[in-house]
């Protein structure tokens, strides 16, 4: 179990430094790296990281009932949880904006124009 709940967490971990990293690297906010980028939404990441594990807890606890919310049984091995853990961070992240938890970088701070890729 303790090595299901690391292989998810790093498959969770992994969206989330990706995502963090994308807003950092984009021209649209002036942003200077990761750090910065997870404090201001470390309130939303909380929330995610919460509701990612409530997903992973009815995963490993009840199966089929996990099987019947997303259409197939999903088979649990070393592989799939990284992907699951990937995957339900994708799609927290998704709902919880629609649900008007904002995750994108407000436009408090200007672009960097100094900034060259």
């Amino acid at each position: 179990m303790v090595l299901l709940a690391t292989l998810y967490a790093l498959g969770w971990a992994v969206h989330l430094y990706s995502q963090a990293k994308a807003s950092v690297m984009s021209n649209s906010n002036g942003l200077k790296n990761t750090w910065q980028w997870l404090r201001m939404n470390s309130h939303i990441i909380l929330v995610r990281m919460v509701l990612g594990t409530a997903s992973f807890l009815l995963w490993i606890e009840t199966p089929q009932l996990f099987g019947e919310l997303v259409g197939r049984a999903v088979p649990m091995t070393k592989g799939t949880v990284i992907i699951i853990g990937f995957c339900v961070d994708a799609f927290w992240d998704k709902t919880t904006f629609i649900g008007g938890l904002k995750v994108e970088v407000p436009h408090l701070s200007p672009p960097d124009t100094t900034r060259t890729q």
